[in-house]
């Protein structure tokens, strides 16, 4: 499973992205971080 992350705040952001990817490694879950960006074009 592919997440994307559309936040403008770049704190909230990061930490968005560091509870996932901790998230992700403790359960072991076949997920991925694809996009973690402040612009919502991009996703």
């Amino acid at each position: 499973m592919k997440i994307f992350i559309c936040e403008d705040d770049p704190k909230q952001r990061e930490n968005m992205v560091t509870i996932i990817k901790n998230y992700i490694m403790i359960e072991e879950k076949p997920m991925e971080i694809a996009l973690a960006t402040d612009n919502p074009y991009e996703v």
